[in-house]
């Protein structure tokens, strides 16, 4: 019920503002059909029960054959018995107390987009959960989650409720600078807001990282901006990620239609010899690789190598080894020389690099996007981030 009436509230701020233009700038705006259909639905629809809830659940499940691998790398009982419940049922507070489903998830209007299995891991980095263990080490990874975003929920509802944050969502479709003039207003818009934050989820997987670039610094006209974004298609770009990179020349795999590529064996002395010094490689990059997730302190709740199939583990490790690679050629493509429509400013044409640190590839068994790269960075010549 506090659900259906958030939405009655929402839709009714919503609806008083349709057509006008609260913000400061001209083209953001508070009204979106497509969210108002959906805030209609949830005050009049009803909850499916908890029981129905759970089968449609699993039902998503199974259609992603990773749901369940990733609890066998854990390595303590109490998180593989709490993944499998949270596996098989979705719940994470419920349990056995609960009567209905979620009505955000279950309940949406005739049309939406139909659901993919999805995890409550994909909402934090690894190194999070391995932060809190050390707090909290009694707690499966399911409770720590659930004490992770309770606790984040506790503080964000303070700030709001003393005024010391003010949210207000705007609906807007950013595009390439010169790709319309709708775009370019907005950019415009957001520009003269004077953000100095900006979060960019996956968004530079869409994008001509030059184009990117030049909208990034054209929003950063003013200064002081810092920038986060994180890449989940940035090994389609660099050769040697793949283990087929490393054997060109050889027999030693063969294409096979839409199959992709299987193993046979070497067919002569000098492909044998190629094939060893390939292993030794590989074997000193997954021992490598081992011993930074251990470093890392992931063996407190992961067996340390992840229990998977050897070419995810010589992926993975591949990955690590060469995603500094392609964190240059992003930053490469920020060239001032490459920009061809922001505004320049003397607050936009530098470009610096958090520490490396901040620069990070997320390996984690548990997570759908198991080699994303994150990054963070500021045009500003003024801005420098603390080492």
């Amino acid at each position: 019920e506090h659900f259906r009436n958030a939405s009655k509230a929402c839709l009714s701020r919503m609806l008083k503002d349709k057509g006008k233009c609260r913000s400061r700038t001209k083209s953001l705006q508070i009204y979106s059909e497509g969210v108002a259909n959906y805030l209609k639905h949830w005050t009049i629809a009803l909850p499916i029960s908890a029981e129905q809830a759970r089968h449609k659940w699993l039902s998503l499940a199974a259609r992603d054959d990773s749901s369940f691998s990733g609890l066998t790398s854990c390595a303590r009982q109490v998180d593989r018995l709490a993944l499998a419940g949270y596996r098989l049922t979705g719940e994470v507070l419920g349990g056995d107390s609960a009567e209905v489903g979620s009505l955000a998830m279950w309940s949406v209007p005739e049309g939406s987009p139909p659901l993919v299995a999805d995890s409550i891991f994909n909402m934090y980095l690894v190194p999070v959960f391995v932060e809190s263990h050390k707090k909290k080490p009694a707690l499966s990874m399911v409770d720590l989650f659930v004490d992770i975003v309770l606790g984040h929920l506790e503080t964000l509802r303070g700030l709001v409720k003393t005024g010391t944050l003010h949210i207000d969502l705007y609906v807007g479709k950013l595009e390439p600078l010169g790709a319309s003039n709708q775009g370019d207003t907005l950019a415009d818009d957001i520009a003269s807001l004077r953000p100095y934050t900006f979060s960019w989820s996956n968004v530079i997987d869409y994008f001509e990282l030059p184009k990117f670039h030049d909208l990034a610094r054209h929003l950063s006209q003013h200064g002081d901006a810092m920038h986060s974004a994180y890449s989940m298609n940035w090994f389609a770009e660099v050769f040697g990620v793949s283990i087929g990179d490393h054997l060109l020349g050889t027999p030693t795999l063969n294409p096979v239609s839409h199959l992709g590529m299987i193993f046979a064996p070497p067919s002569s002395p000098e492909a044998r010899k190629k094939l060893q010094e390939v292993n030794v490689f590989l074997d000193k990059l997954t021992s490598s690789h081992d011993t930074a997730l251990k470093a890392g302190g992931l063996d407190t709740l992961f067996s340390i190598p992840y229990f998977t199939t050897p070419i995810n583990t010589l992926g993975w490790s591949l990955a690590a080894a060469m995603y500094p690679k392609w964190l240059d050629h992003f930053y490469a493509q920020a060239s001032t020389a490459k920009m061809t429509h922001c505004k320049r400013t003397p607050a936009n044409m530098g470009l610096e690099r958090a520490a490396e640190a901040e620069q990070v590839l997320t390996i984690c068994p548990l997570q759908d996007s198991t080699c994303a790269v994150y990054m963070t960075w500021g045009y500003d010549p003024q801005l420098k981030f603390a080492l």
